[in-house]
């Protein structure tokens, strides 16, 4: 690049290749972006394997690259071909990274939990001798939903803070008394961020909403001591202590969280002791968060291509309603001889049925009456090694595919960590859609997870011909799945 890089100051880095050239681009925290293209000799391209599985931060071994010099910084928002990847995972040796000290904490930091309903932070580490104060800011368009909650049944106290019709409740538990608090205002699952603010103080509970002292009815109980959920600080969910989501006391959130502190103690995404289906990012763009954004097909755009994908057993997306065409291909082959487990499920929408066809063989079901056009169902794939079948859940009904064809092969315990190679709206694998698979698929599509993993479509808007749209929560039919 023609400009040096100035230290101490943070750098957007992107690499990228098209057809045979490699672009990168170099963005300094308050400077214009600078690029630099090259081409590349098509041996080095390696169009044949799979996408990258390794990603090597601050160095590399020697084998790779040799005489490379080590190297010391900060490094965040790391993505591989549309993929966020934990950096906080440890490596084969127990060793995780450290957090950013503040000297590179400048940056913002996409540092917001986002919950899809399904999952939730817990952290367990110790509560102190009382709680003072709880705060966090959180953003959904849930009129219910749970939002936090502290357990410490040594010093008999629970807090449950929730979402009830659009109004904040917060239901306060000690030895003493038990009280719940509801908000006059009932505004805040309009998508807009909100900062809560709870202290205790003097036996007197405080509670500001956006920095000012909304008004809040309040009734007296009985003291509860809370024994059947998890003990230490939920978020997004409340959670018994076999790890269940207690649902019959308040929805999970749809929405995300940031900037949670309990008793002034900041309480990082990446220190929390156990987390489900949570993802990080930003709030601050509510046109763009995941629980309600989608990507629109039409006639000119083309299938997306996610190539061989480790840890892929289970798939789930949303679709709307007026889609038409190929809406998934999720292909199996096991490397080596043995193909006797080898298969290709294809999920195909028509106007009234959809169908399911595993290696030829189609299943079909028929749309449920009442299923409007605008709305948006879920379709669950799940890939069962063990027993040689997938299951594939939508509108409430299950199909299950056997795929063993050698009734002599015994489940291997490395079938269950096979790779699986996805075509998103789109058979083709190519992703140019000719031949006998040339039938497009047409409509809009969110919120594709691969097991607990959000894969972000926007990447392939301009590439694909795709545009962004948003999709209604109210409407969105959810298939209930007991795995």
């Amino acid at each position: 690049l023609e400009k040096p890089l100035e230290r101490d100051l943070w750098h957007a880095i992107k690499i990228q290749r098209t057809g045979l050239y490699l672009n990168v681009s170099v963005q300094q925290q308050g400077q214009a972006e600078q690029s630099k293209s090259t081409r590349v000799d098509v041996e080095r391209l390696g169009s044949l394997k799979s996408e990258p599985v390794v990603a090597y931060i601050g160095g590399a071994p020697a084998e790779i690259q040799s005489g490379s010099a080590s190297w010391e910084g900060c490094v965040a928002g790391l993505r591989v071909n549309a993929g966020a990847l934990n950096l906080f995972t440890p490596d084969s040796a127990g060793r995780g990274a450290s957090l950013c000290d503040n000297h590179c904490a400048a940056r913002a930091e996409p540092t917001s939990a986002i919950f899809n309903g399904n999952g939730f932070l817990h952290y367990s580490g110790q509560l102190g001798d009382s709680t003072t104060s709880v705060e966090f800011a959180f953003t959904t368009r849930q009129q219910s939903a749970s939002l936090l909650s502290v357990v410490n049944n040594t010093q008999r106290f629970c807090l449950h803070v929730m979402l009830e019709g659009g109004a904040l409740k917060v239901q306060s538990s000690s030895d003493q008394k038990s009280v719940l608090y509801l908000s006059s205002n009932n505004i805040y699952g309009d998508g807009q961020t909100h900062m809560v603010k709870i202290e205790f103080k003097e036996s007197a509970t405080h509670i500001t909403v956006d920095g000012t002292k909304d008004a809040f009815q309040v009734r007296s109980s009985r003291p509860v001591v809370e024994r059947r959920s998890l003990q230490g600080v939920s978020i997004g969910a409340f959670v018994s202590i076999d790890r269940q989501l207690q649902q019959d006391v308040s929805r999970p959130l749809i929405g995300c969280i940031s900037d949670v502190s309990v008793n002034g103690e900041k309480l990082p995404l990446s220190q929390a002791d156990e987390m489900y289906n949570v993802y990080q990012g930003y709030c601050a763009d509510a046109q763009e968060n995941v629980w309600h954004a989608c990507r629109r097909w039409t006639e000119n755009s083309s299938s997306v291509v996610l190539g061989n994908i480790p840890l892929s057993r289970a798939v789930s997306l949303w679709v709307s309603s007026d889609a038409k065409g190929p809406v998934l291909r999720y292909t199996r082959h096991k490397s080596g001889a043995d193909s006797s487990n080898d298969f290709t499920v294809d999920i195909v929408l028509e106007s009234d049925e959809l169908t399911v066809t595993i290696n030829d063989s189609p299943t079909k079901l028929k749309r449920p009456a009442g299923q409007g056009s605008g709305d948006f169902f879920s379709v669950l794939l799940l890939d069962k090694p063990s027993v040689s079948t997938v299951e594939v859940y939508v509108w409430g009904q299950k199909v299950e595919l056997v795929y063993l064809r050698n009734w002599l092969w015994l489940a291997q315990a490395s079938d269950a960590d096979q790779p699986h190679s996805l075509v998103l709206a789109g058979l083709d694998p190519s992703g140019q859609q000719t031949g006998h698979e040339a039938q497009r698929f047409t409509g809009s599509l969110s919120r594709l997870v691969i097991e607990d993993r959000y894969r972000d479509l926007s990447l392939f808007t301009a590439s694909h011909n795709i545009t962004s749209c948003q999709r209604q929560l109210s409407g969105a039919q959810l298939t209930d799945v007991n795995s």
